[in-house]
């Protein structure tokens, strides 16, 4: 670690965090993440003081120096299994795969899926007709479609 390199750790999925007051602690006081928040920050800022945009998604990805940019849920999960490895505390980690579906997604297969009759979790939930959508899949069995 002391060259960059870590073992594997889970990647935590930002709809099925679910974390105690413990780890909540744990991650608000921590120095490395405080370090890690602010080099970041450091990072964004000297971006935009060059006249770099943060993201330009017209072309998928920006020019300019690296920075931070919506990887929180991934974060999240390395700063929680460092902790645990260091025996801070116990995590009990669950495995939900493919029933944690991305409601911006439209595909049937890979990790980001439409929503199904299986589904467990629901992330990036962003329209009010999104819940009746939802209700209507799970509860009453209308099948997705475009129009729906």
């Amino acid at each position: 670690a002391r060259k960059g390199a870590n073992p594997p750790f889970p990647f935590m999925n930002g709809a099925m965090e679910l974390l105690s007051a413990p780890l909540v602690r744990y991650v608000a006081h921590s120095p490395e993440v405080a370090g890690f928040v602010s080099r970041a920050q450091q990072a964004v800022d000297a971006r935009l003081a060059a006249g770099w945009p943060v993201y330009d998604p017209r072309r998928g990805k920006a020019k300019g120096p690296r920075v931070w940019r919506q990887n929180e849920d991934v974060a999240l999960g390395f700063w929680i299994s460092r902790g645990e490895r260091r025996g801070l505390f116990n995590v009990t980690w669950v495995r939900i795969n493919d029933r944690a579906i991305n409601m911006a997604c439209i595909s049937t297969k890979g990790m980001y899926q439409r929503p199904r009759n299986d589904t467990i979790s629901v992330h990036f939930l962003k329209r009010p007709g999104g819940s009746l959508y939802l209700w209507g899949l799970m509860h009453d069995g209308v099948p997705h479609s475009a129009e729906n």
